[in-house]
């Protein structure tokens, strides 16, 4: 029984480590992919604000928006990565732009489109992709941002945060059954004092009883004379008084233990 309360005990306090360690993890890495967010959508309104073009010439940045100003700076030109596909609005492909990323051709670039488009799709994250769809003088232009380092930087962000946590919640389980085994183990020492006390009460006063038992039953069930029944009273007397010892013997250490000497 004891074991089992142990068990429950631990289990119960993992799983509120569990709960509070996954909503820490889940808050912190939701605001981190928030941030990483809104840092490509401050990407893309800048180049949406040049004509979706970045200059080749360091500019400083604009000086509106104090967060924009964290991500734009006169760096931004060199390295930002993204590429646009222009099209009309039955989805025909008017144009391409890829001069400013590397691994993408203009086949790949008017398939992001294309499938953007036909998915009604006016902004998202497509292989590591953010983009955006903007109406400009009567067509759609899809903007697409290389977002693949903030992307990985995310991702290991979230696998190291989650690797920390299983570490964490290991360490957490040996400390709690070390803890758990010093908690319990004078709860422990208690209940097998109790079942002790009950062997051996059991033992101690099974056998007058039943010999107390026998002799009353004799004297009730049949006729004896005074002598038989003058011995038979004092079997009863002298098992009493046996009974009596056992109770000194083991009731009172029991209820009453002597006080520890040091």
């Amino acid at each position: 029984m004891i074991a089992r309360i142990k068990k429950k005990y631990i289990t119960a306090v993992m799983l509120s480590v569990v709960a509070v360690l996954g909503i820490i993890i889940t808050f912190i890495n939701t605001v981190n992919f928030i941030s990483t967010d809104e840092r490509s959508n401050i990407r893309l309104d800048y180049i949406a604000k040049t004509d979706n073009l970045i200059p080749d010439e360091p500019q400083a940045p604009p000086d509106e928006d104090e967060e924009e100003s964290t991500v734009i700076d006169p760096e931004t030109p060199f390295d930002t990565r993204y590429f646009t596909v222009s099209l009309r609005s039955d989805g025909t492909v008017i144009g391409t732009d890829v001069q400013r990323v590397a691994r993408v051709s203009h086949e790949q670039a008017m398939i992001y489109a294309i499938n953007a488009f036909e998915d009604n799709d006016k902004g998202g994250y497509i292989d590591g992709y953010k983009f955006r769809a903007i109406d400009h003088d009567g067509k759609v232009v899809y903007i697409f941002l290389d977002a693949s380092r903030e992307l990985d930087a995310f991702r290991a962000f979230l696998t190291s945060s989650i690797i920390i946590s299983i570490i964490g919640i290991a360490l957490i389980f040996i400390l709690v059954v070390i803890l758990a085994n010093r908690i319990f183990r004078p709860i422990i020492e208690s209940y097998e004092k109790q079942k002790r006390f009950i062997t051996d009460a059991g033992h101690e006063l099974k056998t007058p009883l039943t010999t107390v038992k026998s002799y009353v039953e004799t004297l009730l069930e049949n006729e004896v004379d005074k002598e038989t029944s003058s011995s038979f009273l004092k079997v009863i007397n002298k098992e009493a008084d046996r009974m009596a010892r056992a109770f000194a013997g083991i009731f009172i250490p029991f209820f009453f233990p002597r006080p520890s000497v040091r």
